[in-house]
């Protein structure tokens, strides 16, 4: 009798082992899908040719079978960041803001997470909402100052340089210059601490 139980338990252990191999297959074919359709969406973006209609729903409905039946998947997080980046590259940016904003809810340790916050913050300045923008820069820097380097573009200098130019429009051009030299400080030989430099030579 204990003889069938322990079979019976390895048997269960082996189908579910084989599930989850079967459930990742499947997440990567989807993942692939979508970025494959991403891809021939934007270069037909480049080329001023519109494919939103095709490449770009079915690039959106891959990710989004990924995210939601597949949220443990290894690559759920960048499924995730490509939503919100489709949004952003047509300029549906309510809907960008939201599918962004899920990165850094729902992923709190994605590579992908500090790129997407500041994004958010970038939507508003471009909205010219400078508040809002400020608001999302400087969670940007408190929040992914001491994260771990990855390889990933480190959006922390950016985010200073823009949380300045936030101040600036703002009238609050003291705080923007404490903010640009902040930058500088941190990041002597970053592309923003010689742009935020630029910025105090220009006063």
């Amino acid at each position: 009798m204990k003889f069938i139980n322990i079979v019976s338990f390895v048997m269960v252990l082996f189908l579910f082992s084989l599930n989850n191999v079967f459930a990742e297959e499947k997440a990567d074919g989807h993942f692939q899908k979508g970025m494959l359709f991403s891809m021939q969406f934007r270069s037909h973006l480049f080329l001023n040719k519109s494919s939103k209609a095709s490449n770009w729903q079915k690039a959106l409905n891959e990710f989004k079978i990924v995210v939601n039946n597949y949220p443990d998947y290894k690559f759920a997080d960048a499924a995730q960041k490509e939503i919100g980046y489709l949004y952003l590259e047509t300029k549906d940016y309510e809907n960008a803001i939201n599918e962004l904003n899920k990165v850094c809810q729902n992923y709190l340790e994605s590579i992908y997470a500090d790129d997407c916050c500041f994004q958010i913050g970038f939507i508003y300045y471009i909205q010219k909402k400078y508040d809002k923008a400020k608001d999302k820069f400087q969670e940007t820097i408190d929040k992914y100052k001491n994260k771990p380097k990855t390889g990933q573009k480190d959006r922390v200098p950016f985010a200073y340089y823009r949380l300045g130019e936030c101040y600036g429009k703002l009238d609050k051009q003291d705080k923007a210059n404490e903010i640009y030299l902040e930058l500088i400080n941190k990041y002597p030989d970053h592309s923003q601490a010689k742009l935020a430099k630029e910025k105090l030579n220009n006063k």
